[in-house]
């Protein structure tokens, strides 16, 4: 449907001096960079494996729709804080 994206934040920053701007990675020089390289790697994975799942079903995927059914099989654990706090409460 069109070229819509949806950007989220995997908790992860970095100094724009260990980022590669152009190819979205950090920069051999990075201290932590298999570790970033590696959650990347694995939140690409597991929306991609969604999306085929939903696609397979014959589901209408939105951006919107794919992040909420992805939070929904992990359990709302998307690594807000909101949810903990919530969770939190609810005790």
């Amino acid at each position: 449907q069109g070229n819509l994206r949806k950007y989220m934040s995997l908790g992860i920053s970095c100094s724009k001096d260990l980022w590669d701007a152009k190819k979205n990675v950090p920069k051999r020089g990075h201290p932590h960079k298999e570790v970033i390289e590696t959650v990347i790697a694995r939140t690409i994975h597991t929306y991609q494996a969604k999306l085929l799942e939903l696609v397979n079903n014959q589901q209408v995927v939105t951006p919107a729709s794919l992040l909420q059914a992805v939070e929904k099989d992990a359990g709302g654990k998307s690594g807000k804080v909101f949810p903990f706090f919530d969770q939190i409460i609810d005790r």
